[in-house]
Formats: structure tokens, C-alpha cells, sequence
């Protein structure tokens, strides 16, 4: 483990995918490792993935409430990038249907098909899905605790 002097509690990589699966290797598993979804380009290499393992980061949740053993092996990162791209698009038309209306969102928020979306302050913020790599898929992280 090449961390173990360090003080820090987390590692975030902000890397395109190659370079976080190269780095990845290098980093250890005492720290958590977090990163954007841009490393989450396709479920069709099953070793890409592994290279990643445990690495955690958001996903829309159109995206990953659709995956399953049968489906993830067709989707590549042509794919990926479309269903992300359809989920905005469905949200967008959801959301338009409360502006025009001047409608309040319901509880303040929507579960949307790219994510939890809140209204603050005239802004629209949105947040992902949190899952992680693991054994060369994907798995859906049911709590914040570190230790998932």
C-alpha cells in the first residue's frame, strides 16, 4: 500500500477512464476511492472493471436501475452516453411540465430519471445514485458508511 504515511481519510480521482485504471492499481485499499461517473464508460469489459474495483462515484439511476447480468454485457460506451443524454432529456420534460404550470415540485424534489432533483433558491440541483466497481460489475451502495 502505497498510502500508508498519508493523514488523509479519502482519495478522489479526477481522471479520464485509462488513466484511473492505470492509477487505480497504485492507490491501495485502505482509503476510500471516489471519482465522477466519466470512468464509468461501459459494462462490456468486464476487466476494465476489475481495474476499478471499489472505486465509488454517482450514476444517473436510469442507467444503473436497468442493469442486469443479460443486459450490461450489450451496453457500451456509445450506449451509456445516450441513455445519460435520455435521462436529462426525460427530466427536462418532466420538470417543464411544473414551470409552466407554476407548480411547486412535490416535497420540494422529484426522483427523476438522472437523478434526485431539488429546487433552491430559482436553481435545480441534481444528485445521482451512489454505487461502486466490484468483482468486475457494478453494485448499488446502500449506505454512506465507508465501509461499503
Amino acid at each position: 500500500d502505497y498510502l500508508l504515511d498519508t493523514e488523509a481519510d479519502t482519495i478522489f480521482m479526477a481522471l479520464n477512464p485509462d488513466n484511473a485504471r492505470n492509477l487505480r492499481p497504485f492507490l491501495g485499499s485502505r482509503l476510500p476511492i471516489y471519482s465522477t461517473s466519466i470512468i464509468h464508460t461501459s459494462e462490456k469489459d468486464k476487466l476494465r472493471m476489475h481495474d476499478l474495483e471499489e472505486v465509488r462515484f454517482l450514476e444517473m439511476p436510469l442507467v444503473i436501475d436497468n442493469l442486469s447480468m443479460s443486459e450490461s454485457s450489450k451496453i457500451d460506451e456509445y450506449e451509456l452516453r445516450l441513455k445519460r443524454f435520455y435521462a436529462i432529456g426525460m427530466d427536462a420534460g418532466n420538470l417543464m411540465k411544473f414551470i409552466l404550470a407554476d407548480a411547486e415540485l412535490p416535497a420540494g424534489q422529484i426522483e427523476g430519471s438522472s437523478g434526485n432533483i431539488k429546487l433552491k433558491k430559482r436553481v435545480f440541483e441534481r444528485t445521482g445514485s451512489p454505487i461502486k466497481f466490484s468483482s468486475g460489475g457494478l453494485k448499488k451502495i446502500t449506505t454512506p458508511s465507508a465501509n461499503d
